[in-house]
């Protein structure tokens, strides 16, 4: 597969993916606590790595940005389990940090603020009606992929079902006078992960090919997107 617009996953992709691989492995019960209890795997080491890359002027808001007590950051990073809660919690803030690829932080904002945007605009057309084709070409590969959904697939069988749905989501939102450009976003972002995993499992070179397209666009549209006003409602276009 040609080089895309992700040369390697950040350290929060990388522990969100270590966080799904936690949750795929099960848990145990704990008598003593009455809690489920997975094993840590490399989340300590991601962990520490991702609080590291935001360069938090201390511990204590490192644990403030977790939502959770400076204790309870020092146990996760040194112990070899984690209770249910606190992946969980871990996930929802992680995921939270992300953006899509290009957006600077103040875009993002105001995308997490205001996300529908018009689309009437001529260059906006023009990139929605590109993109429109590349996402059908890519719904269709994977539908009729062989490889989606196998054991060495980077997706289960589910998760390809999961992912054409949104995509078909994403398709039908792009015909609308407005989009969302927050819910679109996560859209690409997703694709995004499974792109960069797909480089590294076995997928039809069609679609990686329709990925990678399907996701450059994206990305590029939703720039676009973030350069315009935005509104809170949709209601307001109207």
């Amino acid at each position: 597969m040609s080089d895309g617009p992700i040369a390697r996953l950040s350290t929060a992709e990388q522990l969100l993916e270590e966080i799904q691989d936690i949750k795929s492995g099960g848990f145990r019960s704990s008598i003593q606590t009455a809690r489920h209890l997975y094993a840590s795997g490399d989340l300590p080491h991601k962990l520490a790595d991702f609080l590291n890359a935001q360069q938090f002027s201390s511990k204590a808001e490192a644990a403030r940005f977790l939502s959770i007590s400076p204790a309870s950051v020092e146990r996760t990073l040194r112990q070899n389990y984690i209770s249910e809660n606190m992946l969980y919690r871990i996930e929802a803030v992680v995921v939270r940090s992300l953006h899509v690829p290009g957006l600077s932080k103040e875009q993002a904002s105001e995308l997490e603020a205001r996300p529908w945007r018009l689309t009437a605009g001529p260059n906006t057309q023009a990139m929605i009606s590109s993109l429109s084709g590349r996402l059908a070409k890519l719904i269709e590969a994977l539908k009729e992929s062989n490889e989606v959904g196998s054991e060495q697939s980077p997706i289960n069988t589910l998760q390809r079902a999961q992912l054409v749905a949104m995509l078909e989501a994403a398709l039908a939102s792009l015909r609308g006078p407005a989009v969302n450009a927050k819910e679109t976003g996560a859209v690409f972002r997703w694709l995004g992960r499974i792109l960069k995993r797909s480089g590294e499992k076995s997928v039809e070179r069609n679609v990686t090919d329709a990925m990678n397209s399907a996701f450059s666009e994206g990305v590029e549209l939703i720039g676009e997107l973030a350069q315009q006003p935005g509104l809170s409602d949709i209601d307001k276009i109207v």
